[in-house]
């Protein structure tokens, strides 16, 4: 048999005229035991034997241990450091000390849940007094942290600040000449 790292597998077999498919769990080996399970069951019904079936559910995909929020950070700014400016680093640093002083309680990344980051919006916003397009800057590099352990984000549009971008004025080099030439050494 051939083994799918992403697959279900499934047991067909007829049950009198009709064809039947029973899910057998996401583990080749559990898939093989089922399979065996129900041939040795349907053999004994074909000699006239009367067998209760087994009600046994697929065993459950064994849990990955759960990753420390503290060594999911440390993982994540060493690759940052290891692929980004140094600056980058200590912007995400400082970000992700922030996300852990508004939730002091969090202790592993898969607990991470939208109460965390609506938490995270109101302590920057309550406590340190920072802007929507800041908190906006925080929320992306939470975001980016999740994304580098293959996690979603778990805030939806309506939770993200909202803010309006600013217009930027551009001088051309005319302008900028002009105005230079026209201002006086005080300014």
């Amino acid at each position: 048999p051939t083994h799918f790292p992403n697959g279900t597998y499934a047991i067909r077999y007829k049950q009198g005229t009709r064809l039947v498919f029973k899910t057998a769990g996401k583990a080749l080996d559990a898939a093989l035991m089922a399979q065996r399970r129900k041939e040795v069951e349907l053999q004994a019904a074909s000699t006239g034997l009367l067998i209760q079936p087994t009600h046994q559910t697929a065993p459950a995909e064994p849990k990955k241990p759960k990753t420390q929020i503290k060594e999911a950070i440390k993982k994540f700014l060493d690759d940052v450091a290891m692929r980004d400016r140094p600056a980058t680093e200590q912007g995400y640093r400082f970000t992700l000390e922030l996300f852990m002083a508004a939730n002091p309680s969090l202790k592993t990344l898969e607990e991470i849940e939208r109460e965390h980051c609506v938490r995270f919006v109101h302590f920057l916003r309550d406590k340190r007094k920072v802007e929507n397009r800041t908190i906006s800057n925080h929320l992306t590099t939470v975001g980016t942290l999740l994304r580098f352990f293959k996690k979603e984000m778990p805030l939806d549009g309506r939770d993200w600040p909202r803010y309006t971008q600013k217009s930027i004025i551009v001088y051309t080099e005319d302008q900028l000449t002009t105005l230079l030439n026209t201002a006086t050494p005080e300014e």
